[in-house]
């Protein structure tokens, strides 16, 4: 602040001198003239302060870890989703796979049955079996031709399931390739699969965040039924403000407020909190539960279709071997083409079994791998991602 100019403050001082000569004062003694300076004329006050609340810090602490734990929860899910994705799109691909080698499988047999078709014409036109064996051969060939239709309908809904999980236009090409299994089968047992999924699934992760941020909250809110204490500190530097005025002065103190009208309902925070980390508590063991008996599920579903396969493969080896012998009796007029077509529709039916059960067996071993916790875009022993720390 500026001022037009100097503020100062004169006493007079002669009536001190009368004084001090009446008091038998020796003459020679002289009361100087004194001044005080008011203000100057340019003046500033500088004032810091700091209130630090140490109550409020509880809360503040707390209310981090809380944010910090609800962040943890966040990334579990988006692995969890993103994992949900990966098994969605290997059902898919397996599906497709599967109706691609049943699609494969029924070529080959109408190849088959259009040479049985030939053959049967010819054993009519010559006299050696009757017309309805060549039509019965027709209407074997008009069922493939019927198979082939829902098989080519399935070929067609599996692409374009594969395509939307992709993001692609539904009737993109696809060019799929099927070799070896990456995932492995399940070695371990089932109580080592089981702890491996508390250990890694992403889902429980989740829970075990949600359940601390509850801890967390609760404790944030059990700081609301404290007294709010403040630490307050200031400083003032004074410049221009004149003789009386202290240059510098300072002050710290302490300030406590405990608002008693406001006890029922905090209290009743601090009871839902707790509430909430009761209820974050049950679903976390209920989670672990859950994922116990699904990693059971998956390993005795994985039995079952390795022990499917071998049945199916078997019966495709007892088909083939079945359809072998009615074509040689069948060429030596020994059988009618009935028993031929059946015998070539129960191999065609035993070569889809197998197909069926080698693909159930791929989708398992990938069920059960995300059962336990891993990432089917990892190999089994990656190391868990950061969303589990």
């Amino acid at each position: 602040m500026l001022w037009n100019s100097d503020n100062r403050y004169a006493f007079d001082t002669s009536g001190f001198q009368a004084i001090f000569a009446q008091m038998g004062a020796p003459p020679t003694l002289k009361v100087p003239p004194m001044e005080v300076q008011v203000r100057d004329q340019a003046m500033a006050k500088v004032t810091v302060m700091a209130i630090q609340p140490l109550t409020q810090l509880w809360q503040i602490t707390h209310g981090r870890e809380a944010r910090k734990h609800m962040a943890r929860a966040s990334r579990a899910e988006a692995a969890a989703a993103e994992r949900d994705l990966e098994l969605d799109a290997a059902r898919a691909f397996f599906a497709h796979v599967s109706a691609l080698e049943m699609l494969g499988t029924l070529t080959e047999a109408e190849r088959t049955v259009q040479a049985y078709e030939k053959l049967t014409g010819d054993y009519v036109r010559a006299g050696l079996v009757e017309r309805d064996a060549l039509l019965k051969v027709q209407l074997q060939r008009e069922e493939l031709a019927k198979g082939r239709v829902a098989v080519e309908k399935g070929v067609a809904l599996t692409r374009a399931q594969l395509n939307m999980l992709m993001g692609r236009p539904l009737d993109t090409p696809l060019a799929v390739t099927h070799g070896a299994s990456g995932v492995a089968s399940a070695p371990k047992g089932v109580d080592a699969l089981q702890r491996e999924a508390l250990e890694r699934r992403p889902e429980l992760a989740s829970g075990r965040a949600q359940r601390a941020a509850a801890d967390a909250a609760y404790d944030a809110a059990r700081g609301k039924m404290l007294p709010e204490v403040n630490l307050v500190g200031a400083y003032n530097h004074n410049a221009g403000m004149g003789d009386l005025m202290l240059r510098n002065e300072a002050f710290a103190g302490v300030t406590l407020a405990w608002n008693a009208f406001e006890w029922g309902a905090t209290a009743s925070e601090v009871r839902a909190a707790e509430l909430r980390r009761e209820q974050a508590e049950l679903m976390v063991r209920a989670a672990e539960r859950g994922l116990a008996l699904q990693v059971h599920q998956k390993a005795l579903e994985l039995a079952e279709a390795e022990t499917q396969r071998t049945v199916a493969e078997a019966g495709l080896a007892l088909a083939k071997e079945s359809l072998r012998l009615e074509e040689n009796r069948y060429a030596v007029h020994e059988t009618e083409a009935a028993e031929l077509i059946r015998a070539q529709v129960s191999a065609v039916k035993a070569a889809h079994d197998v197909t069926l059960a080698t693909m159930q067996i791929e989708l398992a071993r990938r069920e059960l791998a995300i059962a336990t916790g891993h990432d089917l875009l990892e190999s089994s022993d990656a190391p868990v991602k950061e969303m589990t720390k």
